[in-house]
């Protein structure tokens, strides 16, 4: 419908909202286990104030009064357009690609014809609205320099443009899972002004080993049959097992 016609995009897509939500569109979180986190994710926020980050870390409040705070016009929320001090309150993270921010409901409530500004809400209970507004945002964040057939140069691209590094080693799986091949092994995802709890740059491949499982691909890196993009399933007990129920199959509970 919106012209992400390609191979890459639609993998890149699929694998960017994969990592961000696992394709089921959500409400950003507002419970941070630590102040140091909060002074990473939210540097302009925070200012490296840590008694003000300790104040916030494991909020007891609402969400909307932690956002309203966090996205405030003098702290994150001057970058997102926001003017009103309730703007943060109302605009926060939402959808397959996490949207933030009154300046990105609005463009993406025009350029999708769904009120946005006064339904945000729409980004997460409809996942029609909210998969089309993350197909209209690459279509409109990635680098016009991009090739829309460069791979793995445009999900890099798409990645930075959504939220950089946030979960990149496995929207970066779930992209080449999707793809179907393989990036080459010489190819780096470079992070800039990541914080400090990311890594200076990822790089890997498919075929590699992950989290103890292996994603089999071919001679030339195509990904074989069904795979978990984790690398968890297949679980060895069930390997050559019967699906069904061991009680179904005359086996008493053990």
């Amino acid at each position: 419908k919106h012209g992400l016609t390609t191979r890459e995009q639609k993998a890149a897509l699929l694998g960017i909202c994969g990592g961000e939500c696992w394709w089921i569109p959500k409400e950003g979180g507002h419970i941070y286990s630590s102040p140091d986190r909060l002074l990473n994710t939210f540097q302009s926020t925070f200012r490296g104030n840590r008694a003000l980050a300790e104040k916030y870390t494991n909020w007891k409040g609402s969400k909307a009064d932690f956002f309203k705070f966090i996205y405030a016009p003098e702290n994150n929320g001057k970058r997102l357009g926001h003017t009103d001090p309730n703007d943060g309150a109302k605009f926060y993270d939402r959808g397959m690609i996490q949207l933030t921010g009154k300046s990105n409901y609005e463009r993406y409530s025009a350029l999708c014809g769904k009120d946005l500004v006064n339904n945000p809400n729409l980004l997460v209970d409809d996942i029609t609205t909210s998969a089309e507004v993350a197909v209209l945002f690459l279509k409109d964040r990635v680098k016009r320099t991009t090739p829309p057939s460069a791979h793995p140069g445009y999900f890099e691209a798409a990645a930075r443009a959504v939220n950089g590094v946030f979960e990149i080693e496995k929207k970066r799986r779930l992209y080449e899972y999707f793809y179907g091949t393989a990036a080459p092994e010489t190819f780096q995802y470079h992070v800039k002004d990541a914080g400090a709890e990311a890594p200076s740059s990822y790089s890997g491949r498919m075929g590699q080993q992950i989290q103890g499982g292996r994603i089999p691909v071919d001679g030339h890196g195509v990904v074989m049959g069904f795979c978990d993009p984790n690398g968890k399933y297949p679980l060895k007990p069930g390997i050559y097992q019967q699906d069904s129920n061991p009680l179904a199959r005359g086996f008493g509970a053990s």
